[in-house]
């Protein structure tokens, strides 16, 4: 949601006024890396089973695809062709790896999970949505800020439960039992 509110500071920023067409491929690339992420996640899964000849078919089916699919997208859509089947490859990916794994696991989607992840990114995207973007530090204080107000609805939300929240305690505060000793 970040990167959808954001690609167009962004490209301005990094890049001149030419390149700003680029905003909607970084918003479609964006999506395929959501598809992404969900399936390498179910990658970790499989690994447990060991399913390694499954899952470099389905990384070689997905790369075969999105190249097919680039020869006849590109010539199209130019570069949002592309993106197109980036995407592509990455949903259907997806997909097949969700049902194939649906035979070895139960997969099951927790909707306020859902919910509260949904409450949360939108919020944050209407709210750095709302901050004038003008220069590179401008930008990268509202990517951080955007984090923040993320993290922080999932905190408000109860997203996290209370192992997860002593987890991130043990990590940010790192208590060390010895005592800390300076050599001159």
């Amino acid at each position: 949601v970040g990167l959808f509110v954001l690609a167009e500071p962004i490209i301005k920023s990094l890049s001149s006024q030419e390149f700003l067409a680029g905003d909607r491929v970084l918003i479609i690339v964006t999506i395929g890396i959501f598809f992404s992420g969900i399936f390498v996640r179910f990658t970790d899964l499989l690994n447990v089973l060991k399913k390694v000849k499954v899952l470099s078919s389905m990384w070689l089916a997905m790369a075969i695809l999105n190249i097919g699919l680039n020869f006849w997208l590109i010539p199209k859509f130019g570069i949002m062709g592309a993106a197109y089947s980036t995407l592509i490859g990455f949903l259907l990916g997806t997909i097949a790896i969700i049902l194939y794994s649906s035979f070895y696991f139960d997969i099951i989607f927790q909707k306020n999970w859902l919910i509260k992840i949904a409450i949360s990114s939108a919020s944050m995207g209407w709210l750095i949505s709302l901050i004038p973007v003008f220069s590179p530090v401008n930008l990268v204080l509202t990517i951080l800020i955007g984090g923040l107000i993320y993290v922080g609805l999932l905190l408000l939300l109860r997203f996290y439960d209370k192992s997860e929240l002593l987890l991130l305690e043990k990590i940010f505060f790192m208590k060390n039992k010895k005592t800390k000793e300076i050599y001159l």
